[in-house]
């Protein structure tokens, strides 16, 4: 599985998670005090979130649990291979 894959997948699931609960890109950054750019940044796929205080903030204010999103994405890639 390469690092590029998960990430798209995990940009993928995450974005759909945010629009599921209503919620722009700059109401997500200011949340968790971050850029716009940096959202964009994941859901685009190029980069995770780092910082592991953004896990909590996003479960705590949203119900997006980064560590369940990662687990559907590797599902999702691993499902995708068997076809």
């Amino acid at each position: 599985m390469r690092n590029t894959t998960i990430k798209k997948e995990f940009g993928k699931l995450l974005k759909a998670s945010r629009m599921r609960v209503s919620m722009t890109r700059q109401a997500m950054a200011n949340m968790l005090g971050v850029a716009v750019q940096t959202i964009q940044s994941w859901e685009d796929g190029r980069t995770f979130p780092t910082d592991l205080s953004i896990i909590d903030d996003l479960d705590r204010e949203t119900g997006i649990y980064i560590p369940t999103l990662l687990d559907e994405t590797i599902k999702n890639i691993r499902d995708r291979k068997r076809k």
